[in-house]
């Protein structure tokens, strides 16, 4: 078993500008007014094949996460998503051949506050594994330096294949559908992002939410005899709840094939209150890397990861 490399993601929303935004809800009331920036990264690297937010590992250089997350932007994106001391724009940034410190040091760069929503490991069967830590920006459509920087994103070419700005519903569909893949974390996080359909209210929601290392979510894996994929969550009852992670996934090894087809609608059905936790992604694994159809099962009792 490798040790988790510690690295840090960061999630871009950016809101509609307003007459897109007013297009988009005559067409359809619940439509979102804001988009997501997601990342599909070269074949040689990490999670190739599959759309990611931008991020990587943290370096000497960073001063923590939200650095390493932000300056992992900036080198995938081309996205320097930092504001000068001044009102206005007024530094030239000659970026060359600077290390993104020595960058921020010389023009006084102020890095945006982001708060983290979220800490995943990856599970321990996999050969590269990560300790990851998740923050978000959610650009206001009256921050005008950050909204002037957001049209300038383009892929480069040593980092990724491509990017974009999705609504987080199209992603889970397009994963329904099995045309692009996603790994645990993404597909989680897009799928807490899809409740709200309004920018206005991510930002609501992130200025009170802060996910310690206490709630780091390391899936155990569990391969089902029909071939699909089960990732027990902190929470779900197969997952030992309460316990650390080296038990849960001993425990994992002997959990019944039955148990792991178990539905929300089965869980309703049993007697007793402890089989009832369900907290599990149900999944197909793609050839490429990541999952494609991945389905989120969770009962009213499991204990979710704050997000």
């Amino acid at each position: 078993m490798s040790l988790p490399r510690i690295s840090a993601s960061l999630i871009v929303t950016a809101p509609l500008l307003a007459s897109a935004a007013r297009r988009a809800a005559a067409a359809d009331p619940a439509a979102f007014n804001y988009r997501v920036l997601m990342v599909k990264r070269v074949g040689t690297g990490s999670f190739q094949d599959a759309l990611v937010f931008p991020g990587g590992v943290q370096e000497p250089q960073d001063a923590d996460s939200r650095t390493c997350a932000i300056r992992e932007t900036f080198e995938e994106t081309g996205l320097l998503l930092a504001k000068p001391p001044t009102a206005a724009p007024t530094v030239a940034l000659d970026i060359g051949a600077q290390s993104f410190a020595d960058l921020c040091a010389k023009h006084g760069l102020e890095l945006p506050v982001c708060a983290q929503i979220g800490r995943w490991i990856t599970p321990r069967a996999q050969k590269k594994r990560f300790d990851t830590r998740f923050f978000m920006l959610n650009v206001a459509d009256d921050d005008r330096l950050l909204l002037a920087q957001l049209a300038s994103a383009r892929p480069q070419i040593s980092e990724l294949v491509s990017l974009g700005w999705f609504q987080p519903d199209e992603i889970l569909e397009m994963n329904r559908r099995s045309e692009l893949a996603l790994f645990p974390p993404q597909f989680y996080i897009l799928h807490e992002l899809s409740r709200s359909t309004r920018w206005q209210d991510l930002a609501s929601r992130g200025s009170s939410i802060r996910a310690g290392d206490a709630d780091a979510v390391e899936p155990v894996l569990c391969k089902r005899s029909d071939g699909a994929v089960v990732g027990l969550l902190p929470g779900d009852a197969m997952y030992r709840c309460g316990e650390t992670a080296d038990a849960a996934h001993s425990a994992a090894v002997h959990v019944r094939d039955a148990d792991l087809f178990c539905t929300p609608e089965d869980a309703a059905k049993q007697s007793s209150a402890s089989l009832l936790r369900l907290h599990r992604l149900v999944m197909t694994r793609a050839s490429s890397g990541g999952f494609y159809n991945i389905r989120l099962f969770k009962t009213a009792t499991a204990s979710p990861p704050k997000l």
